[in-house]
């Protein structure tokens, strides 16, 4: 009976030992990590803009645009649409009516077919290009804040009423360059593009938009506000100083600074058309 009972205690034993030969320590036991879905964010690949504005023959009011598209994923289908309205003066311009003469190529000059799905957008069958080349003449024949003038004095342009944007890429910066008639000037609140001629860089449509140019033999005078560049421009003739204008701007500035403490530009152009009316 003894025998028994001692039996049964060291098979008892015997199996606590073994259960505890396989039990996890704090030690040995296995870390456990946590699954994680890590997600990368893939930057959209944004197309390379450049404009070209040209004016040969000012007599026909056509201000000429060429527009090269380089997009690494260009979709098939590529939308280009004309602003309805420009910063400034809010109420529907139809700027679109004013387009002439659409064309769009491949860069190996082959003819894209496109259609104009509504008032202001251009479909164009891109084939797989990487590169697009558009072109197309605006009627430029009316002075005011918000339109286009071209003749034969000067031109002076809203991009807003000029210029195309690719559907759903108004982040993405843009250059232009300016083919001026004869012997003309080129100024525009644009940083120039270092290296070219009357090029200039926007880095966004939001500041191309909000950037007219001017181009003609206009008269100029540039002054310092707070280690700030002013510039003006003039077009046109009349009963003026423009030195007295300087210095007048410049105590104005000096006001607001005043006020506001802070000149928040690097340099300021003011446009200043004699040959209209004014307000919008």
């Amino acid at each position: 009976m003894q025998k028994a009972i001692n039996l049964k205690v060291l098979v008892i034993l015997i199996g606590a030992l073994i259960f505890s030969m396989y039990q996890e320590t704090p030690a040995r036991r296995t870390k456990k990590t946590d699954k994680k879905t890590v997600t990368i964010a893939v930057k959209p690949v944004a197309p390379t803009i450049n404009y070209t504005v040209s004016m040969s023959k000012p007599w026909t009011h056509l201000l000429e645009v060429e527009m090269r598209l380089d997009w690494a994923k260009m979709p098939e289908k590529a939308e280009l649409k004309m602003p309805v309205w420009t910063p400034g003066s809010y109420l529907i311009r139809e700027y679109a009516r004013h387009v002439e003469d659409f064309t769009a190529n491949s860069a190996s000059g082959n003819a894209l077919t496109w259609q104009k799905t509504n008032k202001n957008t251009w479909q164009i069958d891109t084939k797989a290009a990487k590169q697009i080349v558009i072109k197309y003449n605006v009627y430029a024949n009316e002075l005011t804040v918000r339109t286009n003038e071209l003749n034969a004095d000067h031109a002076f342009f809203n991009n807003a009423a000029l210029l195309m944007f690719p559907k759903d890429q108004l982040n993405v910066p843009s250059t232009v360059k300016v083919v001026p008639f004869g012997k003309w000037k080129v100024a525009t609140g644009l940083p120039k593009v270092e290296g070219q001629t009357n090029a200039f860089r926007a880095e966004n449509f939001d500041v191309l938009y909000d950037s007219p140019f001017e181009v003609g033999d206009y008269k100029e005078i540039s002054f310092d506000v707070k280690g700030k560049s002013h510039r003006y421009v003039v077009e046109g003739e009349g009963d003026y100083d423009l030195q007295k204008i300087a210095v007048d701007t410049a105590k104005i500035i000096e006001e607001g600074y005043k006020i506001f403490g802070d000149l928040p530009y690097n340099d300021y152009l003011f446009i200043l058309n004699l040959r209209g009316g004014g307000g919008l």
